[in-house]
């Protein structure tokens, strides 16, 4: 990492940026400091333990706590995505989606943007937005407050299409990738795959056995179990 800031003084020296800004390992350390924090305060708050608290707590005000959830996490997240946005000014470009990685980086988008779209027909969006809780009073925190859930489409696929269409996203979304960029997608990654298997509990706790049996047959993310089923029957059909 000394020897990243070394390289990142000369480049900042070379590109005509203010020498002034000098990115150490201790810069890095306060960038990544403040993902952990936003990762882990935006996952704290809606654990089952905080969310029985509040609900507590504030009674039937409750109602607006999904809302208010969504709106604290964007605006916490400006400090970290500021603090991204600036260091790329100083940073040399690790990796960039340019000539022939152009093709892949949009086949990427277009997975990812699919996998949006066909989650959203399963999910209910004013629920995921906190807009329905306000009008109904419900106080379920998941994805979906359905009295069942879907296994069919997407969710045939994988259990969590939009966790994954979210990794995909923020891997091919910079046109460049910079330290800042990697260490951003490396943490993201890493809570939307800790935030699958805290949904899945949720899940499983609500559902039970059947849901347990829908895991047995879907992946929870990358659609293995999907490609295995796929390949199997073409098999069948070849012999």
């Amino acid at each position: 990492m000394i020897a990243l800031a070394t390289i990142i003084d000369t480049h900042s020296e070379a590109s005509g940026f203010p020498i002034g800004m000098e990115i150490t390992f201790s810069t890095y350390i306060l960038f990544t400091a403040s993902l952990v924090a936003w990762c882990t305060v935006h996952s704290l708050l809606i654990s089952p333990g905080v969310s029985r608290y509040m609900e507590r707590r504030l009674g039937p005000l409750f109602r607006y706590y999904r809302i208010s959830y969504n709106i604290f996490s964007l605006l916490s997240l400006i400090f970290p995505l500021l603090f991204g946005l600036y260091l790329q000014s100083y940073e040399i470009v690790l990796f960039s989606w340019s000539q022939g990685w152009v093709v892949i980086r949009y086949g990427l988008l277009f997975c990812a943007s699919a996998l949006f779209y066909l989650g959203a027909r399963h999910y209910d969006l004013r629920h995921f937005l906190g807009t329905a809780q306000i009008r109904s009073g419900a106080k379920s925190m998941l994805l979906s407050d359905g009295s069942d859930f879907v296994t069919s489409g997407i969710s045939g696929v994988t259990r969590h299409p939009w966790y994954l269409g979210g990794i995909i996203f923020i891997w091919s979304a910079a046109d460049n990738v910079y330290p800042s960029t990697l260490i951003t997608a490396c943490f993201v990654s890493a809570y939307f795959v800790i935030g699958s298997f805290l949904e899945e509990r949720k899940l499983h706790k609500k559902f039970g056995q059947p849901y347990e049996d829908y895991q047995k047959e879907v992946s929870m993310l990358c659609p293995v179990k999907w490609l295995q089923g796929q390949l199997k029957r073409r098999t069948t059909r070849g012999n």
